[in-house]
C-alpha cells in the first residue's frame, strides 16, 4: 500500500528526471528546432513548478510564495526574450540559461523547501 508521501516522492523523482533531461537536451543539442522545443518544454515545466509552489504555499508562507511568483515571471520573461531575440544566439543562450536556473529554483521551491 502506497502512502501520500510515496506518491510525492515518485512525483518528485519523475519531474526531476524530466527536468534534467529537458535541460540537458536544451543545452547540448545542436539542432535549432530541437533546441527550441526543449526550451519551451523547460519553460512549461518552469511555469508548472511556479504553480505547484504557489499551490503548496497557499499564501501562508510568504517566502515560498514570492519565490514561486519570481520563478513564474522568469519563465514568462524568457519566452519574451526568446521571441525578441530575432535569431540572435547570445540572447537565446541567455534565455535558455535563465529558464534552466528558474526551473531548478522552482523544483527546490516546490519540493524541497
Amino acid at each position: 500500500m502506497l502512502t501520500a508521501l510515496d506518491f510525492l516522492a515518485m512525483a518528485f523523482v519523475g519531474l526531476s528526471a524530466l527536468s534534467l533531461l529537458a535541460v540537458c537536451l536544451m543545452l547540448l543539442v545542436r539542432k535549432p528546432v530541437v533546441r527550441k522545443v526543449c526550451f519551451y518544454i523547460v519553460v512549461i515545466l518552469c511555469i508548472y513548478m511556479a504553480y505547484v509552489g504557489l499551490y503548496i504555499s497557499s499564501g501562508f508562507f510568504l517566502g515560498q510564495t514570492i519565490v514561486a511568483v519570481i520563478v513564474g515571471l522568469t519563465g514568462i520573461a524568457t519566452v519574451v526574450l526568446e521571441r525578441l531575440s530575432n535569431n540572435d544566439n547570445k540572447k537565446f543562450l541567455i534565455a535558455r540559461i535563465l529558464s534552466a536556473i528558474a526551473l531548478v529554483i522552482g523544483m527546490f521551491n516546490a519540493f524541497l523547501w
